[in-house]
This record gives C-alpha cells, structure tokens and sequence, in this order.
C-alpha cells in the first residue's frame, strides 16, 4: 500500500496561492514517473480521507456574466459525440443552476466525480452521479479545506464526497485495509444486479463476467493535508497497480441507491443512510480494523 501525489485543481484564473503551505513531496510532473511514497510520508500530519470514486472528472463554475460552465480535465463541455456520458451532467446542472449560482457565484469552482458511466467500478446504489470533490477559490487559486466545502454545499443540491477518517495519519497498511474493502456504493448482492444489467444490455457475457470479477472494492481512497481553510496536499492511496479499464463496447450507466433524487433540492439519500461512519481517532480506525480481522478468523 503506499501514496501517490496528486496536482491539487487550479482554476482558469488562479492568482498566486497565499503564503507557503508545508513542505510537503509535490505532485509528480504529467510526463514524470508516478513516485511511490511509503505511508510514513505523511507520519503526525493530520490528515482527512474520502473514498474515491471511478468516474469521470468533471468541473462546473459561473463566468462574470453568471452563464454556466461545465468541463472535463481543463477542457469545456461543448458538446459531441465523444461527451454522451456528460449529457446528464448537463441536465441536472441547468435544473439547478439558479440553486447552484447561489452557492458557487463567479469565485468558486466545483470540481468532482462524474460517475453516470461505468469505467472500471460498477455501483449499484450510488446516492447521486455528481460527487463534489473540490472547491477551487479563482482569487487565491486554492482549494477549500473539507470542512469548509462541505458547509458551503450543505443543503445545495451537491453530493460531497464521503469522509471516512479525520485524524492522525494512519501509517499502517492494515489499518487503513477496513476502508478500501468496499464501496459505499456498492451494495453486498451487486454483483447479481450487474449480471441483470449487462444481460439487459446485451454485453457479452465473456466481457461482463470480466468485469463483475474486478469490481466491487472501492476505487480507493483519497488523503488529504488540510490546515483549517485551505487542503495542502493531496494524495491518491493506492493497495494494488492499476490495471486500466476494460473498454466497452457501449455506454453502460451505474444505479443509483433506491429514492435517490437527482432534481430534488438537495440529495433524498445521503452516505449515513449507506453507512457511512466518519472515523475520528487512530484507535477507532486500530478497532475497525482488529474487528476485520476476527471476522476473518472466525
């Protein structure tokens, strides 16, 4: 198990970030060789992990003149053939878009998962397709801490990205095995939903039954340094080498969890109704773990 250093989201108009943050490893370059950093890298730092989800990125803002901007990787949405999985994306985004104005004005930038689509990970009972992960300032051209991004969008339509330990860095790998075990997402009897689906959608089986072999576990998880306002760093924690995706041969759309709303005023399922249980100390993670492992062993 070890860390992967991630680019932090810079907006359009990024001015320079305020004062020096810690030193920190930084991100490797687009062209460099991924580095492999040793848990212990982050050892005393306090840190904030979310699940990660296997979707597309995907960023939405207002420009000056409050019009709605919608983009993938740096790129603008405009439209084509290539950009069917984010046509829902832009539906629910112009349903909302006086709602999400209100929250995002000109100055803020929304960045998340946009998991309409299967890529690697199949979800059955996702409680929303958006799942913000950031929140970008234009005008210091930094990241919003977890704690002010989530009160900014409490209550908006946005899902934000689940918090599942908030504490010391946790620097043994079987402590942090508990969390990447499985999706919140992913309900215990998904694989015979996404038998149904791929049969509804006549994959072929050879294909599908690949595919229902890898899924399941969560894509991984995300580790952030984060002082009171602003995320310092951020890191990918990765368990085994990522093997890419297995095309398909078409569009095959995850589930979302049962009564989820995507055009209700603010998300009808939320991660507690999942189970999500945001861990708060290293000795509640040590406990979840030792509990995994009885499991186990019984």
């Amino acid at each position: 198990m070890h860390l992967i250093a991630l680019p932090l989201p810079q907006p359009a108009r990024a001015a320079t970030p305020v004062g020096p943050g810690p030193r920190l490893p930084s991100p490797p370059a687009l062209d460099a060789t991924v580095e492999r950093l040793p848990l212990s890298t982050l050892a005393g730092r306090q840190v904030v992990i979310e699940e990660a989800f296997d979707g597309a990125d995907a960023d939405l803002s207002f420009d000056a003149r409050g019009d709605l901007r919608l983009g993938s990787r740096g790129r603008p949405l405009a439209g084509g053939f290539g950009e069917r999985p984010f046509i829902p994306l832009k539906i629910w985004a112009l349903a909302h878009e006086h709602r999400l104005m209100e929250r995002l004005g000109d100055r803020l930038v929304l960045h998340g998962a946009w998991t309409y689509a299967m890529r690697r990970c199949w979800y059955d009972r996702l409680p929303h397709y958006f799942i913000a992960t950031e929140l970008v300032d234009r005008e210091s051209g930094r990241c919003l801490s977890t704690a002010r991004r989530q009160a900014l969008l409490d209550g908006s339509p946005v899902m934000s990205a689940p918090v599942l330990y908030m504490g010391p860095m946790p620097t043994h790998p079987q402590w942090l095995e508990p969390l990447m075990r499985a999706s919140l997402a992913t309900s215990a009897d998904w694989r015979r939903a996404f038998e149904a689906v791929a049969i509804r959608e006549s994959l072929p089986a050879a294909l599908w039954q690949r595919r229902a072999d890898r899924g399941g576990p969560a894509a991984g998880l995300i580790v952030k340094v984060e002082d009171d306002r602003h995320v310092v760093a951020r890191y990918r924690l990765v368990q085994t080498p990522d093997e890419g995706a297995i095309p398909l041969p078409s569009l095959l759309p995850n589930a979302l969890a049962g009564g989820a709303d995507l055009f209700a005023a603010q998300p009808t399922v939320s991660w507690r109704d999942l189970g999500l249980k945001t861990l708060r100390s290293l000795g509640a993670l040590r406990g979840l773990s030792a509990g995994a492992v009885e499991r186990r062993c019984a």
